[in-house]
């Protein structure tokens, strides 16, 4: 990948994505709530407008299980729950 950021912010994350495209995103719902998934399937939507190759990675707490289910469906992007090994965190990413 060429460009990755990260930050505990989704709104400075998607900011960051219109102006200047990063290739992975992966964002801890865990850590920023339901913020989380807007995050990830707005920088879903957004790179398929822009024919952009992002890989995004949504990962959910035991208890937002849930959650899954409000996270688009796509072929570059994938849901996890904890617990993930970071093995399988940088497979999906990969993929």
């Amino acid at each position: 990948f060429q460009s990755v950021l990260l930050s505990s912010d989704t709104g400075q994350a998607l900011r960051r994505f219109q102006q200047q495209p990063y290739h992975a995103l992966i964002v801890n719902a865990g850590s920023v709530g339901r913020d989380g998934i807007e995050a990830y399937n707005r920088v879903l939507k957004e790179s398929d407008a822009a024919k952009l190759d992002v890989a995004a990675v949504l990962l959910l707490a035991k208890e937002q299980t849930e959650w899954a289910a409000q996270a688009i469906r796509h072929p570059r992007g994938t849901v996890m729950v904890f617990p993930v090994s970071m093995k399988d965190l940088i497979q999906k990413v990969r993929e």
